[in-house]
């Protein structure tokens, strides 16, 4: 039994263990509130308004980019901070109004995170610096870069029909990624962009994206993660020391595609039919489509390409995909734009590395600077070809 005397005594050790608790909850708390503040007077690109979080989801692609939001995304590649205005319409940085009714040609831009580059600056990418190039050379057109993290060549086609009438470009410009291969498959769900189901493609009609459990509870976490991203700047922070320190460790799946085994025929059939309704679109309207592969960010990286064969025990052709979209552009009369191994290593040794490499590791398929100004050369110069061919009688 016990006594009158040990129950007091555990009574107030309870007390005490309750109180210490409140009083250590508390000065946590408080804490956390005067970090709160001075993060947000001393970095106020974290101020909750400026979240990195920008996707919504949308009936139609199944995602896009949230739609009247100015935020700051920071290169996780380096310390600096990119500024990003997405308008009305879910795109970055377009005047609809003023591009719908300008008389001057235009070129139009489709793709995904390559083609968008939310990395760089808005007038650091390859679609602004093309237009920049031309009009110094006394062309004058106008650029509309439509690209949105994660789509592939089904959603770029979708957009196309959508957007094609309202701008009406003389040029329209797809890059191609590898993983486009991979995302034209039915119900793709694109974790590193966004939680929300993808539309497919089925008997000539678009199915919007089938919002099945899986896709639910995805998008469960994902509002949860919003509404901390809005609520605090300091759950920004600590995300971005994650998002850091994990970054060191990715890079191995992008060399998944480059496997020759992992290729099925179906994919590229899809991918062909995808390009043949986009071709067929194009033409309807009077607009010359040009395809442009992004070049593959293995070939940058011979050693690293080595040493990933080595550990997968797989062989990886660079130029695979390259290869086999410049058949099937060929096959279907599309205008490509074409380079060699050579050209991309002597435009690195000049330029630098063309995608995201830190310690001799690759992180991902997106462009540096110099990969922009790669781009912006190789689209140049296509059109100046394609121009060429045009005058010829």
């Amino acid at each position: 039994m016990i006594n009158e005397k040990e129950r007091t005594c555990s009574h107030k050790k309870l007390k005490g263990f309750l109180k210490n608790g409140i009083l250590l909850c508390s000065s946590i708390m408080i804490s956390l509130i005067i970090l709160e503040g001075l993060i947000r007077v001393v970095k106020p690109e974290f101020i909750p308004k400026d979240s990195a979080y920008y996707y919504e989801a949308n009936s139609y692609l199944g995602w896009k980019y949230k739609k009247n939001i100015e935020t700051y995304r920071r290169n996780p590649f380096y310390s600096e901070w990119v500024k990003i205005n997405i308008n009305e319409d879910g795109f970055r940085e377009i005047d609809f109004k003023k591009l719908k009714n300008t008389p001057v040609k235009k070129i139009l831009f489709v793709g995904d995170s390559v083609t968008a580059a939310l990395q760089v600056n808005k007038e650091n990418r390859f679609s602004e610096r093309l237009i920049k190039e031309l009009q110094n050379n006394g062309q004058k057109f106008e650029s509309i870069n439509l690209g949105v993290n994660g789509f592939s060549t089904d959603q770029v086609l979708m957009i196309l029909e959508k957007y094609i009438h309202v701008f009406n470009p003389e040029y329209i410009v797809y890059t191609y990624v590898s993983n486009d291969l991979e995302g034209n498959g039915e119900n793709h769900l694109s974790f590193g962009n966004t939680l929300y189901g993808k539309p497919t493609y089925h008997k000539g009609k678009y199915v919007p994206p089938p919002f099945k459990s899986k896709y639910r509870n995805a998008s469960k976490l994902a509002n949860i993660k919003k509404h901390l991203r809005e609520t605090l700047a300091l759950y920004t922070i600590l995300t971005s020391i994650k998002d850091y320190f994990t970054t060191k460790n990715r890079g191995r799946h992008f060399f998944d595609s480059f496997k020759v085994e992992n290729l099925k025929k179906e994919d590229w059939d899809t991918l062909q039919d995808y390009l043949e309704k986009m071709s067929a679109l194009s033409q309807k309207n009077n607009a010359k489509l040009i395809v442009i592969p992004n070049p593959p960010s293995i070939l940058t990286n011979r050693s690293l390409l080595r040493r990933i064969e080595i550990l997968t025990k797989s062989n990886l052709s660079p130029m695979l995909h390259y290869n086999k979209l410049k058949k099937i552009c060929e096959i279907q009369d599309i205008s490509f734009v074409k380079y060699t191994e050579k050209q991309i290593m002597n435009h690195i040794t000049k330029h630098g590395q063309i995608n995201w490499i830190k310690h001799n590791r690759l992180y991902d398929g997106h462009l540096t600077d110099s990969g922009h100004i790669l781009f912006t050369t190789l689209i140049k110069n296509h059109l100046q070809k394609v121009a060429s061919r045009m005058d010829t009688p």
